[in-house]
């Protein structure tokens, strides 16, 4: 049965039920509310749906463009091409920083498609140790440095990515990043707000460095 949580900002850890996400539930046998603003929608959930909503779809090879002139769009491509959200999710969770960097070099519609994945990969957790923190710095990095770079990319999805942008930020601990080494969350977060509106009303604004883990 379902119940309401009355602590706050404890990542789950447990194994994650793509059935419950999009109600704003975890599966830990006694499932629980996930604590966030907003319910995340899921690719998982969706799926029937990709014949009216492109970013759903898995990117065609017309997508991917002319990747062969550039070595990391082929590394990427290599990877992930033609593969489903669904069958990337070891990938992501494997090797977060590797997912991460061929996230970085990907074509616009392959990069909106997977880096929804990656949010699914990140807010399901199950990662091996080390791995969880690695996932949640590249994460939030990856759309600050989308925002400032490319913000074309990024702002169409924005919307689906911004409660779980939300959620690493304000679970930092959770997530066993340290701020001595990957630096502030909630620092980020910030800058991801104000980047998005810039980027709404067609500005660029300041960033924080965003070369570091990830």
């Amino acid at each position: 049965m379902f119940r309401e949580r009355t602590d706050v900002q404890a990542f789950p850890t447990e194994r994650f039920d793509a059935d419950h996400l999009a109600e704003g539930y975890w599966c830990d046998g006694d499932i629980s509310p996930i604590d966030n603003p907003a319910p995340i929608d899921t690719l998982a959930t969706r799926e029937p749906e990709h014949a009216m909503n492109p970013t759903l779809s898995i990117p065609t090879e017309a997508d991917w463009g002319d990747y062969r002139s550039d070595l990391d769009q082929e590394s990427a491509h290599e990877t992930f091409a033609g593969k489903s959200n669904a069958e990337m999710q070891q990938y992501f969770r494997e090797i977060p920083i590797e997912a991460a960097s061929d996230l970085r070099f990907m074509p616009e519609t392959p990069f909106r498609y997977y880096m929804l994945g990656f949010r699914d990969c990140v807010m399901a957790g199950g990662f091996e140790p080390c791995h969880d923190c690695d996932a949640a710095s590249c994460f939030i990095r990856l759309v600050a440095e989308k925002l400032e770079t490319q913000p074309r990319y990024i702002v169409p999805i924005m919307p689906e990515l911004l409660s779980a942008v939300e959620y690493v930020a304000r679970n930092q601990t959770a997530f066993n990043a340290e701020e001595s080494i990957y630096g502030s969350f909630p620092e980020i977060l910030k800058q991801i707000q104000g980047l998005y509106a810039n980027a709404r009303d067609g500005n660029r604004g300041s960033s924080l460095s965003l070369n570091s883990n990830c």
